[in-house]
């Protein structure tokens, strides 16, 4: 019998994680959830194992539980489905000398996602990390597949030539935005982490920073009009769409995670019947059954899509607009495969 929801995380994703086991909890008392934070699996001494004989696989986790002075038990076979929610790879013990560490840490990801490979098809996933990881930082593969069912995206230009940089710029009268595929990061001279936003560009600033820009590609969009963004999550077939009015604070209007609360109301939106039918599909040719999709509605009423994000965070849209997000993650995983 499959009556175990599974849950990949990490610890800092517990203000999205709890939520979601304290409904499961609440609502479905035949079910047991297991969270297992990957990064301290092996610090833990938690155990898995994997085996094959012919045709025949599996796979099975045993997580130490401090709490209670005991341990969680799980086989692929009770497993009735996996929230893969931004798990980190798994870290060494304390205690193994720096030679070794690099070596274990890397043994233990490829283990993790083996299993995750050969795991049964009567699991649901909410996404399957073969899915969601090679999309992570792969916005061109996503637009490329959206504008094949017919969403419209920006034009847009990858390139370290800064001639090709301005003369793209010049079709666009000169403007345009420069964002980043994500995922890297730039130490500051303190040793913090520095976040680069999506920021306006123009020729002058291509032309001061040539050098630069042929020791590392830039990624550069036409400065679509505004009249409002999207955020749009995607749980399984449910669409929970916030409009953001970015364009009310100077703060926002280039990049709206610089957030400004106060000043820029989040409203609940309802799609055009296309649109909402468009992204369903796009999630589909993704193969995914979850996704925090980016989007810009123009003065015009013209719906640009911008990304998908396969890990993205909802938490402060359910808390403004109150829709069940949370609430159908859960139902999600505990309906598994119907």
């Amino acid at each position: 019998m499959r009556d175990v929801v599974l849950i990949i995380t990490s610890p800092e994703e517990a203000i999205s994680v709890d939520p979601v086991m304290s409904i499961i909890r609440e609502k479905y008392d035949e079910l047991s959830v297991l969270r297992v934070n990957l990064d301290s699996f092996l610090k833990d001494r938690s155990t898995v194992s994997l085996w094959m004989e012919g045709k025949i696989s599996g796979w099975q986790i045993e997580v130490q539980q401090f709490d209670n002075k005991g341990t969680i038990f799980v086989n692929e076979s009770n497993i009735k489905s996996i929230w893969y929610r931004r798990a980190s790879s798994p870290k060494s013990p304390n205690e193994v000398a720096d030679t070794y560490k690099e070596f274990i840490e890397n043994e233990a990801r490829k283990t993790f996602s083996s299993l995750w490979s050969i795991a049964s098809n009567e699991i649901s996933w909410l996404n399957h990390p073969d899915h969601s990881f090679p999309l992570e930082f792969n916005k061109p593969r996503q637009m490329k597949v959206a504008s094949e069912i017919g969403l419209k995206i920006p034009s847009t230009l990858i390139t370290n030539n800064p001639r090709e940089a301005v003369d793209c710029l010049r079709k666009w009268n000169g403007q345009g935005i420069i964002k980043v595929f994500g995922g890297s990061t730039v130490r500051s001279k303190s040793g913090g982490t520095l976040i680069s936003y999506t920021k306006e560009v123009n020729i002058e600033d291509v032309f001061r920073l040539s050098a630069e820009v042929e020791f590392c590609p830039i990624f550069l969009q036409e400065n679509v009009p505004k009249s409002f963004e999207l955020r749009i999550t995607i749980v399984g077939k449910k669409i929970f769409p916030c409009a953001i009015y970015s364009q009310s604070s100077a703060r926002t209007k280039t990049d709206w995670r610089r957030f400004d609360f106060d000043n820029v109301p989040h409203v609940i939106h309802k799609l055009p019947p296309e649109i909402n039918d468009q992204l369903l599909r796009l999630m589909d040719k993704l193969n995914l059954n979850f996704g925090a999709i980016d989007m810009i509605v123009t003065p015009t009423g013209t719906y640009v899509f911008l990304e998908v994000n396969p890990s993205g965070q909802w938490g402060w849209i359910e808390h403004i607009t109150k829709m069940p997000i949370s609430q159908a993650i859960a139902d999600f995983l505990c309906r598994g495969k119907t």
